[in-house]
């Protein structure tokens, strides 16, 4: 007897409201809304709703009209807390473009997550998958105090902290698909992976198609190629590059070591200069140091240099490369010629 009157507030239902598992069942009228719908504005207790089976918390207060089903407020889900005006629930997923998140670090059953921060998100949030996927609109996220960021998309799951994107870290690049980021430690995968200097054209170290792993409680950093058989690192300031694929950088020395793995045979292990001028001097070595603020390359276990007709043998079987390929005079150095007969051994 009041569906037609000219005021909507007489128009009331009380019920049940139930959404297929995106909250718990609880009680509530139907109103019309601002946009004349039929919905609600439900206030939520200060402990929150469970969401989704109890993956998630959601705070604050839910609605529903002509624009879906809503949350303004903030949500919770494993070590992390988002806020924004404006969630928006499906059966399956959750979307938002929020103001700020927040992971914190901590082990949660084993696994372990990182610090990290951001401003201005984007976020798909799939609860019956397992995936919480965060991505930076404007600026990228803050991690671990500060000290590094990522500008691309952060992976949240029970099974860890995963991201794809850019990160900047300690005075490196990495640039991968796959990030695995702990509360002390970052792994990347097949990444494009840098040194920074002081020149922003010319990097100390440049790798392409590796591993890295970081252990930010000894300020460490392993790369590994995965690509066997190649040339990965690059060091342009001394224009030589070699097909050593492991190496680890030393953060607070500033160096960088290189050995030949055992199972690998020293004809497969090599460096070679890219400076046009030495016609791609290519000689054996099992191991070098590069000092980053030298500018400097210590290569150990080179058994001979071949130049033109000649076989030299270096004293202790090291050579020192300066910037700009220049190769320290040698001392007490062998020369055995030809290469061909080897009649003569020169000292």
């Amino acid at each position: 007897d009041s569906a037609s009157s000219s005021d909507p507030n007489v128009i009331k239902f009380k019920g049940v409201f139930t959404s297929g598992g995106i909250f718990p069942d609880f009680e509530e009228e139907l109103v019309i809304m601002p946009d004349n719908s039929l919905g609600f504005d439900h206030k939520l207790p200060y402990v929150g709703f469970k969401t989704y089976n109890g993956t998630g918390t959601v705070y604050n207060r839910i609605t529903m009209d002509k624009k879906g089903l809503r949350s303004s407020g903030k949500v919770d889900f494993l070590t992390s807390t988002l806020f924004s005006d404006d969630f928006v629930y499906f059966t399956d997923s959750v979307t938002t473009d929020g103001e700020s998140a927040e992971i914190k670090p901590k082990t949660l059953e084993e696994v372990s997550y990182p610090m990290a921060s951001i401003n201005n998100y984007r976020m798909l949030w799939f609860p019956k998958t397992d995936s919480m996927y965060i991505t930076s609109k404007e600026e990228p996220f803050q991690m671990y105090e500060n000290t590094a960021t990522l500008d691309g998309t952060a992976l949240l799951t029970t099974s860890g902290f995963y991201a794809d994107g850019s990160l900047f870290t300690r005075g490196s690049e990495s640039v991968s698909e796959n990030f695995q980021m702990k509360e002390r430690a970052i792994a990347a995968r097949n990444a494009f992976f840098k040194v920074q200097s002081s020149d922003p054209e010319k990097p100390s170290l440049a790798a392409q198609g590796v591993s890295v792993d970081f252990n930010l409680e000894t300020n460490l950093a392993d790369i590994k190629s995965e690509q066997d058989g190649r040339s990965v690192l690059d060091f342009p300031f001394t224009q030589v590059r070699t097909s050593i694929g492991e190496a680890r950088w030393d953060l607070e020395k500033k160096i960088i070591s290189m050995s030949k793995p055992e199972d690998v045979d020293i004809e497969q292990s090599y460096f070679y200069t890219t400076k046009l001028e030495m016609d791609s001097l290519v000689f054996n070595a099992t191991g070098a140091i590069y000092d980053i603020d030298k500018l400097e390359m210590q290569i150990s276990g080179v058994p001979h240099m071949m130049v033109a007709d000649a076989k030299i043998i270096p004293d202790s079987n090291r050579v020192f490369i300066r910037e700009n390929a220049e190769i320290e005079k040698f001392q007490h150095a062998s020369i055995v010629l030809d290469t061909l007969n080897q009649y003569h051994n020169l000292y």
